[in-house]
């Protein structure tokens, strides 16, 4: 029986790694769009957060991108990469890319936790931060809600490695996209912001495991000793 716990516990462990592993250590990863989420729209245009399968495992993601369009069962590989290296990221030519993606990741936060009467004034204020054009889909009300929160988003003072958990997926344009049984379009899929878990955090639960199959292996070695010398 202990040496099924160990095995056990240690299989936790494995499978926490491998859970995360997909989003937080991969270069590149394989997209599959399933769902529009839960916000309903703004301006008759469906608001995040979406669902993506991101190498099979279903994420809550964040769009950036209102020039391009992602359809539901549409797979793409993408290329992804950190705030501190945004290379090859869509927006990176914009002379201010830095500054606008520390933006984006702290309005990308805010609307993994918003309901759905912000939600649809947090994903264009992302939208628009990037493509000034996407205010022009909304009413004179709605660009002025819109604005409040890309106002709050530049007022903030970001530390150093405070978007250390957020991850860019780029489309890798060089790759076929394909489709299951629904539409796509001739365009690259959008780009997406994704914040995995924290850092600490993370490390903090793979001890954790990993503590506790130590223990039980210990137990279950002593408990072997004990009845050896019975």
């Amino acid at each position: 029986m202990k040496k099924i716990l160990v095995r056990v516990s240690l299989s936790v462990l494995v499978g926490a790694v491998l859970f995360f592993a997909p989003t937080a250590l991969a270069d590149t990863a394989s997209m599959l769009l399933t769902g529009a989420g839960n916000n309903g729209s703004l301006g008759g245009v469906d608001v995040g957060p979406y669902n993506i399968e991101i190498n099979g495992v279903s994420t809550s993601v964040v769009c950036d991108d209102y020039d391009d369009e992602s359809y539901i069962n549409e797979t793409w590989t993408a290329n992804v990469t950190t705030l501190d290296s945004l290379g090859g990221t869509k927006w990176v030519d914009l002379g201010n890319s830095a500054n606008l993606y520390q933006e984006a990741a702290w309005l990308s936060l805010q609307l993994l936790s918003a309901g759905p009467g912000q939600a649809g004034d947090i994903q264009f204020a992302i939208w628009t931060l990037f493509d000034p054009n996407a205010l022009n889909q909304l009413s004179a009300g709605d660009q002025a809600n819109v604005w409040w929160w890309i106002n709050d988003a530049q007022g903030q003072t970001f530390w150093s490695g405070e978007f250390a958990n957020i991850l860019i997926y780029t489309p890798n344009t060089t790759d076929p996209i394909r489709c299951d049984g629904g539409y796509c379009a001739n365009t690259p899929p959008q780009e997406f912001i994704v914040a995995t878990p924290e850092p600490g955090g993370f490390a903090l639960m793979l001890t954790g495991l990993l503590a506790v199959a130590i223990a039980i292996r210990r137990k279950s070695f002593v408990n072997g000793l004990n009845q050896k010398a019975a």
